[in-house]
């Protein structure tokens, strides 16, 4: 076990960014450094059109798709890209909802639902752990809680439409304004459901993803820094052949044979292909 002391320069920036169908989110994600963008939707063109550039992106139609989309990406440690736009995760969940109707034959249940929501986790829960900045696009809803109060969320299952707050480090919501103008906000609010954990971006903030890269760089994080560390009396990790703390006292002095220091094992280098469409 190591205790590490948190300094996070070169932090990876995993934010999710809803809102409605105009409002140019796919742009956003367009405007992020060296993107790929795992697209259930191909609404690509509005990247064309507005950043002048073609993007990389997978197509996205089963969740085995992104399932190795994930694979390349974790085993060549991003390669060529340093951001992953998932394009959006609204299509997904809806892509997972019909390829269980077709195989069930029937409308869904309530632990189908269940299935699904637990589903999107985990799926949240791979792209955090990726070497790399990721961009979750979804699409807006209107919910109203138990006092009937209005509130504009991602569309998403269950609750995981207001869950997914704690589980990025930036939830903005993308709008128009009266006058067409376009705005990102992650100031928090009883009507939506946004965030800024690094307290950098908040309200009316920069169109271009590259900026809030910059801007939480500014908090000078740095390399994980070990600052203490011990050798484990076990070679397995297996954490259930822990020993008690007696036991390792009695041990102190004794030959230090077979004892191994546990670290992660290294991702073997893929040789998966993915094929970018340009």
């Amino acid at each position: 076990m190591e205790i590490k002391k948190f300094m996070p320069q070169d932090h990876f920036v995993r934010c999710t960014i809803y809102g409605w169908s105009w409002v140019w989110k796919t742009v956003f994600g367009g405007t992020a450094p060296k993107p790929i963008f795992a697209s259930s939707e191909a609404w690509l063109l509005s990247v064309v059109s507005t950043l002048g550039y073609a993007p990389d992106y997978v197509n996205i139609t089963t969740i085995w798709d992104l399932q190795k989309l994930y694979k390349f990406l974790k085993e060549s440690e991003g390669g060529e890209y340093e951001t992953l736009i998932i394009d959006s995760l609204t299509e997904i969940n809806e892509i997972i909802k019909t390829n269980m109707e077709n195989t069930l034959w029937r409308g869904l249940q309530i632990k189908e639902w269940w299935q699904i929501s637990r589903k999107i986790k985990k799926i949240i829960a791979w792209l955090k752990a990726l070497p790399m900045h990721v961009i979750i696009i979804c699409q807006e809803k209107m919910v109203n809680d138990e006092d009937s109060i209005a509130q504009i969320v991602p569309m998403l299952n269950w609750k995981n439409a207001t869950e997914i707050a704690y589980m990025m480090d930036i939830v903005g919501y993308m709008y128009l304004d009266k006058q067409a103008v376009r705005h990102i906000t992650t100031d928090p609010s009883p009507k939506i459901v946004s965030k800024d954990r690094s307290g950098k971006i908040w309200r009316d903030a920069s169109l271009d993803f590259s900026d809030w890269v910059s801007a939480i760089a500014t908090l000078k994080v740095g390399k994980e820094k070990v600052i203490q560390g011990w050798e484990l009396w076990w070679g397995s990790g297996d954490a259930s052949s822990v020993p008690d703390m007696e036991d390792s006292k009695k041990k102190k002095n004794t030959s230090a044979k077979g004892v191994s220091k546990w670290t992660p094992k290294s991702s073997a280098k893929s040789n998966t292909k993915i094929i970018a469409k340009k």
